[in-house]
């Protein structure tokens, strides 16, 4: 008789526990929401947010709007207006002279020609031969082709006979034109020899000897090949023909060890 009232009675609960389920599966939404993915089935509409089982209204301060963000306060500032934390408002971006606001909207940039400076817009002061430069590092400015910066001028590259402007911001700003070399600040001629040429792989002469020929000092003479030998592949030297070897300055018969 008792195993019959449990079991009537356990029968009882688990209806009841099924009939709550399907209650609450199909109880409507709260007002202020809409369908939605998720364990309820529903979230809160724009400028709202879930507390318990409804949907509260977000205080959006003036110069603000709300958004669909689960985080934050819910609200944004507008254009042109920044987030006073402390206050929970948005308090108006203040612009100095010769600025703007970016394209974020969220804070100011100065104009052309002018560079940030404790809160306020300076201008660039550019050197005679000088030329404003666009980006946010350096002195804003640079010089002119032909000159180059010192302290806060641009001063004239000096340029010896016989040289042109590189436009290379290190060393002097000038090299030699081909057949001349720097020596002591000026452009000297390269002496090239008899039978030789200007080579710029050359970095100590400027001169290379033609084939057949050997540099002996300044000048290129003509390479003596011995019998039995031929120019290297260089041009600037010979070696001995194949079954000859190499005795002094002379190329002998190979002869079996």
């Amino acid at each position: 008789m008792a195993l019959a009232v449990i079991r009537s009675l356990t029968g009882a609960l688990v209806s009841a526990l099924l009939v709550m389920s399907a209650a609450a599966q199909t109880a409507a939404p709260p007002a202020n929401s809409h369908p939605a993915g998720g364990r309820d089935g529903w979230s809160c509409d724009i400028g709202f947010r879930a507390t318990d089982d409804g949907c509260v209204a977000v205080v959006v301060p003036l110069n603000a709007f709300p958004t669909a963000l689960g985080y934050g306060p819910g609200w944004e500032c507008e254009r042109g207006f920044r987030e006073d934390r402390t206050e929970g408002s948005c308090v108006p971006i203040e612009i100095p002279e010769n600025a703007y606001l970016d394209s974020y909207g969220e804070r100011w940039a100065c104009d052309r020609g002018f560079r940030a400076s404790s809160g306020s817009c300076e201008q660039i002061a550019v050197p005679a031969n000088g030329y404003l430069r666009d980006g946010g590092y350096g002195l804003g400015w640079d010089c002119e082709r032909g000159f180059r910066r010192q302290d806060d001028r641009c001063v004239a590259i000096a340029i010896p006979e016989n040289g042109y402007l590189t436009g290379s911001g290190s060393g002097p700003g000038w090299a030699c034109e081909r057949g001349f070399r720097e020596r002591a600040g000026r452009c000297e001629p390269i002496a090239v020899p008899d039978n030789g040429y200007l080579a710029e792989s050359s970095r100590t002469s400027g001169w290379l000897c033609e084939r057949g020929y050997g540099a002996v000092g300044a000048d290129c003479l003509r390479i003596e090949i011995p019998a039995h030998a031929h120019l290297d592949r260089t041009g600037s030297g010979w070696e001995c023909d194949r079954g000859f070897v190499q005795r002094r300055d002379e190329c002998v018969l190979r002869t079996p060890d």
